[in-house]
């Protein structure tokens, strides 16, 4: 299975800033350090609307990565759709339980095919949990990115029926979780600016 769209926590070992890039060194403990490149939005550095969209983040610094995995002549690297700082260490642990469930998921050993219901579901609890907490959602941003990342349909999910799921949510609620979740790379649009998707599968 080709893996294209990965998400990788790390620690910024260099930052190399260019004026039309920045790239950094980033080190997963899993293998050797991975560049990292992320295209600075000139429009808004010509503006200066926003200092933090284009903010260069310093060497021993962890961060989530969600990004396009690249490979040239054997070099591994990352384009990144978004970085952000992490500030609970928690989601690194949170990190690496997703990773193990993943690749138990998708091995193709024995072990893989494991179907033990009891230990999926006490896997995915984990993970749900340690999401929502890590991230430090709100309630109204744990519920909105739960019910999105649960919907199986290729187009992802729509407002009307994120509206209708969750009645207990003011279509405010909702709007604005679905920007944040937007903004943090938690969530993207699909076929229109009303359906989407999580950007962890």
């Amino acid at each position: 299975m080709e893996i294209n769209e990965v998400t990788v926590v790390g620690i910024i070992r260099r930052t190399m800033p260019t004026v039309t890039h920045v790239v950094y060194c980033l080190d997963d403990m899993t293998g050797p350090p991975m560049d990292v490149q992320q295209w600075m939005d000139l429009e808004v550095q010509m503006l200066k609307q926003d200092d933090n969209l284009n903010e260069i983040i310093p060497p021993g610094t962890y961060i989530r990565v969600v990004g396009s995995l690249r490979s040239f002549k054997h070099h591994r690297s990352m384009v990144a759709f978004s970085i952000r700082r992490i500030g609970d260490l928690n989601e690194i642990t949170s990190h690496m339980l997703e990773v193990i469930q993943a690749h138990l998921l998708s091995d193709g050993s024995s072990c893989g095919r494991l179907k033990n219901k009891a230990m999926t579901s006490s896997i995915t609890n984990v993970s749900h949990i340690g999401e929502a907490s890590a991230f430090g959602f709100t309630a109204s941003q744990s519920q909105v990115f739960n019910v999105i990342k649960s919907s199986p349909a290729a187009e992802g999910i729509s407002v009307q029926n994120l509206r209708t799921i969750l009645k207990s949510l003011s279509s405010y609620d909702i709007r604005s979780s679905l920007q944040f979740l937007i903004n943090e790379g938690h969530i993207f649009s699909t076929t229109d600016e009303n359906h989407f998707k999580s950007t962890y599968g």
